[in-house]
């Protein structure tokens, strides 16, 4: 840009000039030409004096043309090389603007890369210290004291909390799945005597067991199922909880209290659930066949769509159950003991028929398993 500057100085400085070169040139022929004219004025006839001053001023005007014409010239060819400058200058911008912008896009670029290493050793660290933390905690389990076992649990929980991946959350269910299956044969529910309650008998479940169960319905999801099956775990206390399409079969889950707890189509095929409590629960297309639900108590459940084949609900309150079909609740086993729901009063008769004739091929299968065993 200082040549364009000084390109730009010596066109303006050569239009001073010219200027100043035929404002001067027009002095001097002026006082050469047409003043010694002037002076002789009187010495000629008006029409001489007049013929011989036009001729003078034709000639000053000839010479501004032609000095006119040569600075003009000049002026132009300057003009036009100061031009020709000026756009190779903003060419070289403009090739400058685009090298620029390219190294600025090569940048970007490695910007953009360095991001996505720096993400994926994010992942990797975030991963390697999760895998710290499981293998920490699953060493905590198997402790023998209650509360660095405890610890353990919670660690698990937070680290299926923590993960974004499923596989994750499926293996600490895996551990806490096994956990409570092995701590409750070794470690079973203790019984304590009642002298005034209905029962005789309560079952206290032992708390990192309870914590475990608490934490599996934590982190279970519809995406994740989870096995609970042959656990002894009566007298546990569920509470908004969410252990939809989990597998009870087997299980001992007797005087158990389930709050607010979400059991959509889970299965409980051949479990033990007598005395228990239920309140606000969801069973909604579970399968409950040859599950033991004596002496139970339901309070706002919904027990639509369930498999009820076989169920002993002898003894067991229904009243506060919902959707509970008559074509369902007719394949279960009950008894007068058993509190209908008002809605299926009505069927009352039908529907103990239906039991009596249950009950007696029920005891014939028993039978014959028992023939066909020895």
């Amino acid at each position: 840009m200082n040549e364009l500057e000084q390109l730009k100085k010596w066109l303006i400085g050569l239009v001073v000039l010219s200027v100043v070169v035929e404002a001067s040139a027009a002095s001097i022929f002026w006082y050469l030409e047409i003043w010694p004219i002037e002076k002789l004025r009187s010495s000629y006839e008006i029409v001489n004096f007049i013929g011989l001053r036009n001729e003078a001023l034709k000639s000053l005007i000839e010479i501004l043309k032609f000095l006119g014409l040569a600075f003009g010239g000049i002026v132009v060819i300057l003009n036009t090389f100061y031009s020709a400058k000026r756009s190779e200058a903003f060419n070289k911008n403009a090739e400058t603007a685009l090298e620029n912008t390219k190294i600025a896009l090569e940048n970007i670029k490695l910007a953009e890369l360095k991001l996505n290493l720096d993400i994926q050793n994010l992942k990797t660290t975030k991963h390697e210290k999760l895998s710290e933390r499981f293998i920490k905690a699953v060493e905590q389990l198997s402790s023998e004291k209650i509360t660095i076992c405890l610890g353990g649990i919670y660690s698990l929980e937070k680290i299926a909390e923590d993960s974004e991946s499923s596989d994750y959350k499926s293996t600490v269910l895996e551990v806490l799945s096994s956990f409570v299956r092995e701590a409750s044969i070794q470690n079973p529910p203790t019984e304590t005597e009642n002298e005034t309650a209905l029962l005789k008998k309560s079952l206290h479940l032992r708390v990192d067991i309870q914590t475990a169960l608490r934490a599996i319905g934590k982190i279970l999801d519809k995406e994740i199922g989870c096995e609970l099956t042959n656990i002894n775990v009566g007298g546990a206390a569920l509470k908004n909880l969410d252990f939809q399409t989990v597998s009870f079969a087997g299980a001992n889950l007797r005087q158990s209290l389930f709050f607010n707890v979400n059991l959509r189509k889970a299965k409980f095929t051949g479990a033990d659930l007598q005395g228990a409590l239920f309140r606000d629960v969801n069973f909604n297309g579970a399968d409950i066949s040859l599950a033991d639900f004596q002496q139970s108590v339901f309070v706002e459940v919904d027990l639509g769509d369930v498999q009820m084949i076989f169920t002993d609900i002898r003894g067991a309150n229904l009243k506060g159950s919902k959707n509970l079909s008559l074509r369902d609740i007719k394949y279960a086993i009950g008894n007068q003991k058993t509190s209908l729901p008002s809605y299926l009063l009505e069927h009352k008769e039908e529907i103990y028929l239906s039991w009596a004739k249950n009950a007696e091929e029920w005891e014939q299968k028993l039978v014959d398993a028992d023939i066909y065993r020895f």
